[in-house]
């Protein structure tokens, strides 16, 4: 979340990254084979060029290596991959892949940020791929009940997730009672609210 100030941000549960890498390890594996081709019989590239393709090929293999030593510590990326390959099709004269990848390695990491909302006393913030910001005014109800954050809007939509981590009792009574009072101030009474 930026660095505004938010009385509660949850985290919710990341979802399946599973469909993102294999479309990531696909798009590098395809260009280190192409870059070794192009190594081998000296096609798009000078002799004093190759260097900077054995670099690439050095860090996409570190890239793939430290992802797999990794995996399940925390959300894996392959930016740095995405960088050095694109750098590569620079010099290979091919800008449109190389603005393939560099947008790639734009992406890819905000795609895998862990999703959170932010709440204050302005509404609800979602930090996702493009940020949102819902008022108080456009929510019915927001309940955190048995770890999943239920959000009901007034344009009849519902968001549900799971959140992250465990959250006890006592922090959902006061993320609860948080919400209660800026929706009661809005003149929210619906009698079928009891976190």
């Amino acid at each position: 979340m930026p660095s505004q100030q938010y009385n509660f941000i949850i985290t919710l549960k990341e979802p399946d990254y599973k469909w993102i890498d294999r479309v990531s390890f696909l798009l590098c594996l395809l260009s280190s084979l192409l870059f070794i081709y192009f190594i081998a019989t000296g096609v798009y590239i000078k002799e004093e060029r190759s260097i900077v393709y054995l670099i690439a090929l050095a860090i996409i293999g570190a890239q793939f290596g430290f992802n797999y030593f990794n995996k399940g510590k925390y959300i894996t990326n392959n930016r740095i991959a995405f960088m050095a390959i694109a750098i590569c099709w620079i010099i290979a004269g091919n800008t449109w892949l190389s603005v393939l990848y560099f947008v790639a390695s734009v992406l890819e990491p905000k795609i895998k940020f862990p999703e959170e909302i932010g709440f204050d006393k302005d509404g609800v913030t979602k930090n996702t791929l493009v940020k949102k910001i819902y008022r108080w005014n456009e929510l019915n109800n927001v309940i955190l009940k048995d770890d999943v954050l239920t959000i009901d809007f007034k344009n009849n939509s519902i968001f549900q997730r799971e959140t992250q981590e465990e959250v006890d009792k006592d922090t959902a009574k006061e993320f609860n009672d948080f919400c209660t009072e800026y929706l009661s101030a809005l003149g929210y009474n619906h009698p079928d609210f009891n976190p």
